[in-house]
């Protein structure tokens, strides 16, 4: 399973180049070195950063349903979903009933992990993802 994390960085300059950084593979953050005890090198931000939203990305998707067979609610009679999905309680995704696996053709909008008690109506922020990229990603 890998994590979105949502930074804000309220200085441009500084949001620039910590994108640029990412985009270069620069490291980012640093822990204390596995071999060199106690050093560690921080460059810190002129303003103050803050983690606002951690979301979970699913890495396995439901396979019950063949990916030729996609909703389509318009033209009545089509092959679709033969399901209702239902949401997660722990990440917030909408996962099928049948193999309790992420939809890969629903749009998801999971929860916030650093807000425990976020409601779809208290979020500040929301991140929306279809679950399979797999599509987007061989064109990489």
């Amino acid at each position: 399973m890998a994590r979105f994390v949502l930074i804000s960085i309220p200085d441009n300059e500084e949001a620039e180049a910590f994108v640029a950084a990412m985009q270069g593979g620069h490291i980012l953050y640093s822990r204390p070195h596995p071999t060199l005890e106690d050093q560690v090198s921080v460059v810190k931000p002129r303003t103050e950063w803050s983690a606002e939203a951690l979301w979970a990305d699913p890495t396995k998707m439901c396979e019950c349903h063949p990916p030729w067979k996609l909703p389509n609610p318009i033209a009545k009679g089509s092959p679709g979903l033969q399901c209702s999905p239902g949401r997660s309680a722990k990440y917030g995704w909408l996962l099928c009933p049948q193999c309790n696996m992420p939809h890969p053709h629903q749009f998801q909008h999971p929860k916030n992990l650093l807000d425990p008690n976020e409601t779809a109506q208290s979020r500040k922020y929301c991140l929306g993802f279809r679950s399979d990229r797999s599509a987007f990603q061989e064109g990489k």
